[in-house]
């Protein structure tokens, strides 16, 4: 699988994920089921569906993902969800934190993740002017460099969902973590 397969494979990915979470009110914002595709090396690939109630249930759901790639000899796992994340500027102005530096990271997530607790452990529960919401594709392999695409949305007119261009200097870099939960299944 090249470059070019991968980019069509997560923007066909994230126009079904847009097609389905467009099906359900804005308001009814978690019933989009998030589910992972393992690529097989045959170009057929299993579909998962991705039930959890939290982030342990997550990790675990993660490691069978994992663990399913391995014994397909998998070249890619791609996972689709819907998602909220973080306005690192508004965050920051917010909660009176001095935005991350290179040399400041480390301080900065130790402050994101205990204001994070404060909130539930959940973006969803931080002010609302911090966060945006998304559907986003993920991908990952052992020839696959880790990457994403994702697109914004709005509450639309009728409680319907609205999306809206995602400027690419305004996508979280937190994505990166939620690839590393998914163990690398070509190194075990």
């Amino acid at each position: 699988m090249d470059v070019v397969d991968t980019r069509l494979l997560m923007q066909t990915l994230l126009d079904r994920a847009r097609s389905i979470r467009a099906q359900y009110k804005y308001s009814e914002d978690e019933k989009m089921m998030p589910c992972a595709l393992i690529l097989r090396p045959d170009g057929d690939s299993v579909v998962i569906p991705l039930p959890f109630r939290d982030s342990d249930e997550k990790r675990q759901m993660m490691r069978v993902i994992a663990e399913g790639a391995r014994k397909l000899q998998a070249v890619a796992v791609a996972v689709v969800s819907d998602t909220r994340w973080v306005k690192s500027e508004d965050f920051c102005r917010y909660f009176k934190i001095d935005p991350p530096t290179r040399e400041t990271i480390s301080q900065f997530k130790t402050a994101y993740h205990a204001t994070l607790r404060r909130y539930g452990g959940h973006v969803k529960n931080l002010p609302r002017e911090v966060w945006h919401e998304a559907v986003c594709v993920m991908v990952k392999g052992p020839e696959i460099p880790t990457d994403n695409i994702m697109e914004t949305y709005i509450e639309g007119p009728n409680d319907t969902v609205r999306f809206i261009p995602t400027p690419l200097k305004d996508r979280s870099e937190d994505w990166r973590a939620e690839a590393d939960l998914i163990p690398d299944w070509w190194t075990n």
